[in-house]
Formats: C-alpha cells, structure tokens, sequence
C-alpha cells in the first residue's frame, strides 16, 4: 500500500468520523430534542381534588385526550377568578409546548410564578426555562437555570443541572454554536 493510498483512507475515516460525531449532537443536543429530554406532562390526577368550574373541567379533560388546539381554544378565555383557573393555565402553558409555541407557552408559565401559585409554581417555572429551550433563547435559558440552581429549593434542580450541562456540552457547542 502506497502513502497515497493510504492518507485517502486515513482522511476517509477522519470524515466519516466527524460526521458521525455532527450526526450524533444534532440528534441529541438540538434544542427539540432536548425539550422532548427534560419535559414531563403536568400531573392532572393532582388536580382532580381542586374546585373547578365547568369550563376547566372541560379544558383538563381535552388537554388529557391530548386535544391541545381546544385547551388553547378554551383556556385562554378563562376567566381569572373562576375556580380552578390557575390548573387551565398551567394545562393552556403545556399545550402552547405542545403546539410548537413557546411564546405564549412561556407567557403562561411566567404568570404562574408571578403569581406565587405555590402547588403549581415549581412545574411552571420548570416549563418556562423548557420554552426558552424550545425556542433557541440560550442567555434566558441559562439565566432561569442559575435562578433555579441558586435556589436550590426546587424538585427540579437536578435536572437544571443536568440539562445546563447539556446545553453547554462540547456536542452542542459542536454543531449550535456560531
């Protein structure tokens, strides 16, 4: 075998190589991918025991037949002193997620922590770091990950950790950064 032939092998390997490796950090650090990782569906079992009014009732039950375009449909029209209002808008946050809308997915989730919704705020604030994920806001995302790791009060502070690790991971940056 001649030097030739053998640096045209060496180099094909090299690029067969480092497209394996874009291949790989494309398919598991793109920011879709990693919403899909960290998401967890909000528990509707829990909020079967709060007072709800019929109009929430109705939204829980198609955001549990997974019939999202009818919870935004609904819950964004309800009501903030009808009962059960505070469970729609977490339920009308998800769906937003769901429906590739990470804006108003994370107007929703936002309002729920300014509001102090103690049984629902840890979810929201989880899920509105998730939206700045979705939608490619690297600094916002880091921003409410140091917020919530600082804390360091949250369920979800692992997973902060882990998905900061992810975001700022040599197979992002490989293929994300500019």
């Amino acid at each position: 075998m001649n030097s030739r032939h053998f640096l045209s092998l060496v180099a094909s390997l090299l690029l067969l190589i480092l497209a394996g490796a874009f291949w790989y950090a494309n398919q598991n650090f793109n920011n879709a991918q990693l919403t899909l990782k960290y998401y967890q569906e909000p528990n509707l079992a829990s909020n079967a025991n709060v007072e709800q009014s019929e109009l929430t009732t109705i939204v829980r039950d198609a955001f549990s037949r997974k019939n999202y375009k009818r919870v935004i449909e609904l819950g964004q029209n309800i009501p903030p002193d009808m009962p059960g209002y505070w469970n729609a808008r977490l339920q009308l946050g998800h769906a937003y997620m769901k429906k590739n809308q990470p804006k108003e997915a994370a107007e929703a989730f936002t309002e729920i922590v300014n509001t102090k919704q103690v049984a629902l705020m840890e979810n929201a604030a989880w899920h509105r770091i998730l939206t700045h994920v979705q939608a490619g806001n690297e600094s916002q995302t880091i921003h409410f990950l140091n917020e919530m790791i600082k804390q360091n009060s949250s369920d979800y502070v692992s997973k902060a950790r882990q998905l900061k690790s992810d975001i700022q991971s040599f197979w992002r940056k490989l293929v994300f950064n500019k």
